[in-house]
């Protein structure tokens, strides 16, 4: 029998090291090549917020008669951020019946995001141009039902939706 058998554990532990040293560097170079890519969710952002604004100001197809109130504050009926709609995004919505007349129109938001919206879209609902300190921007339209004169009337739901939203960090 061999006794004092212990230079093996000594190479072993060097060999230990060194392999948890490569594996701590693969983890961070690995992190690093994943966060440093720039996603753009600029006009999924535009898309979703169209989506909620049309769900919250018609249920079920019908316009919500406080839609229709002069004081009507978008902002708490539909759950939204004033700061953050002020400062990252335009909002603007139309109502009109069948014939393109229109009932109701109001917006909200970054004023100046609506004239950059309409040099991209350029006189039409499909982007043709687009400008990487340009916000996306997102059109949409639905059909809805409304009360007029206690008389309920077809009508369209436009709403355009132009998001320049950076992705920063909230300060509650």
């Amino acid at each position: 029998m061999i006794k004092n058998k212990r230079g093996g554990e000594k190479l072993f532990s060097i060999w230990w090291f060194i392999i948890l040293g490569l594996v701590g560097i693969s983890v961070v170079l690995g992190v690093n090549l994943f966060l440093s890519k720039d996603i753009d969710v600029r006009g999924i952002e535009s898309s979703i917020l169209s989506s909620n604004v049309i769900n919250c100001i018609s249920k079920s197809n019908l316009v919500s008669e406080e839609f229709f109130d002069n004081d009507f504050d978008i902002y708490s009926y539909c759950s939204l951020n004033k700061k953050v709609i002020e400062e990252s995004f335009y909002i603007q919505i139309t109502l009109s019946d069948i014939s393109g007349n229109i009932i109701k129109d109001f917006s909200f938001g970054n004023i100046d995001y609506k004239q950059h919206c309409e040099v991209i879209f350029q006189g039409s609902n499909v982007a043709k141009l687009s400008a990487i300190n340009y916000p996306i921007c997102f059109y949409n339209s639905e059909a809805t039902s409304y009360f007029f004169e206690d008389k309920k009337t077809k009508g369209e739901i436009n709403i355009l939706v132009a998001s320049n939203n950076a992705g920063k960090r909230l300060k509650s």
